[in-house]
């Protein structure tokens, strides 16, 4: 029989591969199962494992991943706007307000909030959150093109170019 030691990391490498071609694939986003739950059943079934414990060493794999992602978005914007301030296009106090939007927005708005809308239905709701957020920058003083809220909303398609959301 095969090492667990040998199996978790190939379980790692499969999950990776089969994370970046499932996620890709707009079919499953409509999926209500993992879309590799037939991966983790394989698995299971041909390494004489607990179909369970295959599919937890998948989901920890998957929010450590996430997590980790986020930290870096979040490193990445909040040096950005550190730049900004050094370059005086922006001051301090404004770069913590625009923190704190950005926060409060990804707590508004969650992926899944997007999974079952058209694509008039997410043009129409980004459309009506760019226009809050511009009115928003506009009363802090702060030009729109220095926001650019990440939760999600630029993989949509809705502006295709550039950072950001106000070009």
């Amino acid at each position: 029989m095969i090492s667990r030691k040998v199996i978790l990391p190939a379980l790692a490498v499969i999950a990776i591969g089969g994370a970046t071609v499932f996620s890709i694939t707009p079919a499953h986003a409509q999926n209500t199962t993992s879309p590799l739950s037939d991966l983790v059943q394989k698995i299971a079934q041909k390494f004489g494992l607990d179909k369970n414990q295959v599919q937890s060493v998948f989901d920890e794999y998957e929010n450590q991943r996430k997590q980790t992602m986020m930290q870096n978005m979040q490193k990445r914007e909040e040096d950005r706007l550190t730049q900004l301030v050094k370059d005086g296009k922006i001051t301090d106090a404004q770069k913590t307000l625009i923190l704190d939007k950005l926060s409060v927005l990804k707590s508004k708005h969650k992926p899944e909030d997007f999974k079952n809308m058209s694509q008039d239905e997410l043009k129409k709701r980004f459309q009506a959150e760019q226009d809050e957020i511009k009115a928003w920058a506009q009363s802090q003083n702060i030009d729109p093109t220095y926001l650019r809220p990440g939760f999600g909303m630029r993989g949509i398609g809705m502006h295709g170019k550039g950072m950001g959301w106000f070009k």
